[in-house]
């Protein structure tokens, strides 16, 4: 993001965490409470932006940790030439941002950043496919606009190719 208003920061950085509200009291909790607790565990990595300039305020963040998936479980079309056991994959666990700064494009920010960083990742360790679990239709409706889709029988878990993200960055 050269020349923008924002960054990215570790959850490890002083970060004003306790006035963001996205809405959704779950998502608002794990960063207050759980996010630094589960990357000092190994559980996940959260990453916050923040205005580029002045107080670190969270505007939003996203969480990305190692995954699995079985293969009955994803939709048709990715099922071919795969072997019959789980899959690796990265887990977007969490992606929100604040009330403040929704309808802005944070959103995209956010998940474009997760994704670089999956794409990064998959190069040193093997991932075939990027997972999330949207909190309501407007989350799952956010993420198929990016080529994400639902698992089969559950429209709030959704499944994107990595080749699929990788080709977000090539337009």
């Amino acid at each position: 993001m050269p020349g923008s208003k924002w960054k990215f920061v570790p959850i490890t950085e002083k970060v004003e965490l306790q006035s963001f509200d996205c809405g959704i009291p779950e998502l608002n909790d794990y960063l207050k409470r759980y996010a630094g607790q589960n990357r000092r565990k190994g559980l996940g990595r959260t990453y916050v932006l923040v205005p580029a300039e002045g107080e670190p305020l969270a505007a939003g963040y996203h969480t990305l940790s190692m995954a699995q998936v079985d293969l009955q479980n994803l939709p048709e079309p990715h099922r071919k030439n795969l072997p019959k056991y789980p899959v690796p994959a990265v887990r977007l666990g969490r992606l929100a941002v604040d009330r403040k700064w929704q309808g802005t494009g944070l959103g995209e920010i956010l998940l474009m950043d997760a994704i670089r960083r999956s794409v990064v990742a998959v190069q040193s360790v093997a991932a075939k496919f990027m997972i999330v679990d949207a909190k309501n239709k407007k989350a799952e409706e956010f993420y198929v606009r990016y080529g994400f889709h639902s698992f089969e029988g559950d429209s709030h878990s959704l499944v994107a190719a990595m080749d699929t993200l990788k080709g977000l960055f090539a337009k």
